[in-house]
């Protein structure tokens, strides 16, 4: 199953779509174990983002207003799947602009 069947099949639930469909690029992807690398970090204002990580987009989007910008469609769709409108996503590297 790829990330966004995966992502619209489980939405936050980390723990049964990891159970269910183990692997590195699921866990990379998917994980919270990311979260240490921003939980710990006191953001306001704008946040640009590059790339995509669900548990750290998680934690970002609590403290900021989250830009995003990813090459990969399956990945920017996986994402739009599980946070639906709270992420502005940057269609083209060259419209960034912050």
């Amino acid at each position: 199953m790829g990330l966004l069947e995966l992502a619209k099949k489980y939405g936050k639930d980390e723990y049964g779509l990891l159970k269910e469909n183990p692997g590195l690029c699921n866990l990379s992807f998917f994980s919270s174990l990311a979260l240490g690398n921003t939980e710990w970090i006191s953001i306001k204002g704008r946040t640009l983002f590059l790339g995509s990580q669900v548990a750290v987009l998680d934690d970002l989007i609590k403290k900021s207003k989250v830009y995003l910008y990813e090459e990969e469609p399956e990945k920017l769709e996986s994402i739009k799947a599980v946070f639906e409108s709270n992420i502005e996503y940057i269609k083209a590297f060259e419209n960034i602009d912050f």
